[in-house]
């Protein structure tokens, strides 16, 4: 049996230590947007994030690792919820409070996010005068003479160990931002300035190259980068000569605890300070001083149940008490309840007020919004600024262009992309578009026919009452995040731009709303869009549970904490109606035989992700069968991999190949495997193995020790215990992106 075989080979004693070695542990986080409190601003109520409870946990860190541990952010700091509109834009204090609670956490450095410069350079300077730390921007030069306004990188020094930090940042700031920028700052594409950085940060002598990176990991472009520079680039860190050892990425909103490529680690933690990322770098020292990376392993901390730290609440209470303050003031009325919860199934009032609002501040034709808040809803009774946020959180400008019938078009169709087709199997709402970008046109009428793909969806088109033809034009109000494309809507990049002062949206609104004194629904509702056939407008209906009615708020100017509003679900008895799937897989998965399989590589890598290794190695007799497409539950991982133990350990190079050789004694490999990809020839009596490279492409030496995961019993010398393979691989599936795509094979290269 592959398991015994496995049972007689041991580690040498000697491999399992590691002489003059140091554990150097950075902790970071990533697009906070303000939230540095616990609590929910626009709720009214406390919530599951904040840098008091991150100071909770990064103190505990710091006395498990006294002396050895490093704190960074990756940017979009100071822009994102009313705490920090208010101390931008009302009460310009300092220290920025934003920024201060960044000093009682602690922090060693932090890149300027795209964000930084939403409300103007002059409260970036205030926010940078408050900083303890220094804030990191390879990338951004002062104009004329173009030189750097922030430092490119900084060095600290750790358990004797210098930790250079350098910080880069996307340059769709100037799209977004242009009116703050233009003739004051370039911020230049990442790759014009990176190698050189990398290469300074070697030449200090650093043991240890850190990036903190304001941009996501690949992909396409939100806005034109002609003459700006690519917004996704964090990957190509990775290629670079002398490359980083670990990059901290941010931007995306995404989560990424634990990957590696061509040898380079990539982390990246919830934003909102949902969750921290830690790293585990283990260094070695030969006698000379000179310094080398053996691992680094990583993993994201959910704060969700982190207790908020004292100290950080009684430094930011006062802050905290006035934002409340500020958002609980009433600055309207109406008789009625409107809510934003139906808006993405059906004309409502709530978006056709903002659609409304930007069309008249514009004088254009049309306009387009989105539902960024299904919950968002104002009275009866008085409307608070609270509310009015809750509409409309982001701080984008408002923009008009010109736009003929074939763009517009293209526009709706891109947008109704949202929804799955209506009798298939797809979801009714696709999930790999947020709702957000799902926009509402108002000044048009048109019919969403789900029935039909996407591109061919939307249906009598008219304007005025009559059809509208590809050679017809229109000025439409929209942000600026989409005028720039933003959200993969390149139709609309480079449309003639005829409204452009720089107004903030969400100041526009609040503004009207104060105006108007008392909403009534029928000054702003105008009926342009519905979903067809019924059935589909109702399935996509169900996808919204209606919210419980709450009562009316109090017309005093008392603060009120409203009550939480939850979905109506009928009683139901336990089981997948019930209970949320773990996540989602894109196609079937069989797992059962001996053959390399895609089911097998996806549990190998959550054993290599939930043991934080460098290596996973997963028996392919502890399959027990595969995976149906669609949602998979908590009970379908039983069913999966057998509840074994697993455990953690550090072996010697030549005790893996000896455990690959004895997977291929068969017609097939015996194991799947994560974290390599082996070469073999099946035809050789002895030393099949040929050739074994780690995801790095370094090839796996013999001589060398590596940190390996696997079930209980396959190694000997692995003891430190990890869990389960059923628990690894229930945790791993939900941090996976969704619908999961399971890694192709190939790990496992056959040659004759």
């Amino acid at each position: 049996m592959f398991s015994l075989l496995f049972l007689a080979l041991q580690a040498p004693a000697d491999s399992v230590r590691r002489p003059d070695t140091v554990e150097i542990v950075v902790v970071a986080t990533t697009d906070i947007h303000g939230h540095v409190y616990h609590w929910d601003y626009l709720a009214d109520r406390e919530a599951p994030w904040g840098l008091t409870r991150a100071a909770t946990l990064v103190d505990s860190i710091r006395r498990a690792h006294p002396g050895r541990v490093v704190v960074v952010d990756a940017g979009d700091i100071i822009q994102g919820n009313p705490f920090a509109t208010y101390f931008a834009l009302h009460r310009p204090i300092e220290p920025h409070p934003v920024i201060d609670a960044m000093n009682g956490v602690g922090y060693d450095a932090a890149v300027v996010g795209n964000h930084e410069f939403n409300f103007g350079l002059d409260v970036l300077a205030r926010a940078e005068r408050s900083a303890a730390f220094p804030l990191l921007g390879a990338n951004v030069f002062v104009l004329p003479r173009d030189t750097v306004l922030f430092r490119p990188f900084v060095t600290v020094t750790r358990a004797g160990l210098r930790v250079a930090i350098a910080g880069f940042t996307t340059p769709g700031a100037m799209v977004w931002d242009r009116a703050h920028l233009s003739q004051r700052l370039r911020v230049a594409p990442v790759e014009s300035v990176a190698r050189a950085t990398l290469d300074a940060m070697a030449a200090s002598g650093a043991a240890l190259r850190l990036v903190v990176i304001h941009s996501g990991m690949d992909g396409p472009s939100s806005y034109d980068t002609t003459g700006v520079g690519e917004e996704n680039v964090a990957a190509t860190l990775a290629t670079l000569p002398v490359s980083p050892h670990l990059v901290v990425v941010g931007h995306s909103h995404g989560t990424m605890p634990d990957s590696s490529w061509r040898g380079v680690h990539f982390m990246q933690p919830a934003p909102w300070a949902r969750e921290i990322a830690i790293a585990h770098i283990l260094v070695a020292r030969d006698t000379t001083g000179a310094a080398t990376v053996l691992s680094i392993r990583s993993e994201n901390r959910s704060l969700a149940e982190v207790p908020p730290d004292p100290a950080m609440v009684r430094r930011l209470q006062s802050a905290h008490d006035e934002t409340r303050t500020w958002v609980d003031r009433p600055v309207a009325e109406t008789p009625e309840t409107w809510t934003s919860h139906w808006g993405r199934v059906e004309d409502v009032p709530l978006v056709d007020l903002v659609n409304e609002i930007q069309r008249r501040a514009t004088g254009a034709d049309l306009s387009s919004a989105a539902v960024f808040n299904p919950q968002a809803r104002f009275g009866p009774g008085p409307i608070r600024l609270r509310d009015v946020a809750a509409v409309y959180p982001y701080e984008n400008t408002l923009r008009a262009v010109r736009i003929d019938g074939a763009r517009l078009r293209a526009y709706l169709e891109q947008s109704a992309a949202y929804f799955g087709q209506w009798g298939t199997d797809e979801p009714v709402v696709n999930p790999a578009i947020p709702g957000y970008n799902y926009d509402i046109v108002s000044g048009v009428e048109y019919v969403v026919d789900l029935s039909r793909p996407v591109g061919q969806r939307i249906v009598q088109l008219t304007h005025g009452g009559q059809l509208v033809t590809a050679a017809d034009t229109f000025t439409l109000a929209l942000n600026s995040y989409r005028q720039s494309g933003g959200g993969g809507f390149a139709m609309l990049q480079g449309l003639p731009v005829v409204y452009d002062r720089g107004e903030n949206v969400p100041d526009l609104l609040l503004q009207a709303v104060q105006e108007a004194g008392i909403l009534r629904e029928a000054t702003w509702f105008t009926p342009s869009w519905r979903i067809l056939p019924v059935e589909a407008r109702e399935a996509v209906r169900a996808a919204f549970p209606a919210p419980v009615a709450t009562a009316p708020r109090p017309a005093d100017t008392a603060r009120v904490v409203p009550e939480v509003e939850r979905p109506q679900v009928a009683p139901a008895l336990p089981g997948p109606a019930a209970i949320p799937p773990l996540a989602r897989v894109r196609v079937p998965l069989a797992g059962t035989g001996v053959e390399e399989s895609r089911l097998g590589n996806l549990v190998a890598d959550a054993v290599r992700n939930a043991g934080r290794a460098d290596i996973g190695l997963v028996p392919q007799a502890l399959l027990r069968g595969g995976l149906a497409a669609g949602d998979v539950y908590a009970a379908d991982i039983g069913r999966v991999v057998a509840d074994t133990g697993m455990v953690t350990g550090i072996v010697e190079g030549s005790v893996i190949l000896a455990l690959l050789e004895a997977a291929v004694t068969g017609s097939a490999p015996a194991v799947a495997v994560s974290g390599l990809r082996v070469r073999w020839e099946p035809g050789r009596a002895r030393d099949r193995i040929r050739e074994v490279r780690l995801l790095n492409d370094q090839r796996l030496e013999s001589n060398r020790t590596y940190l390996v995961a696997a079930p209980v019993g396959v190694i000997v010398a692995l003891t430190e215990r990890a869990g389960t393979l059923a628990e690894a691989l229930a945790a791993y599936l939900p941090r996976m992106p969704q619908p999961v795509e399971p890694p192709a094979v190939g790990r496992w290269d056959r040659r004759p």
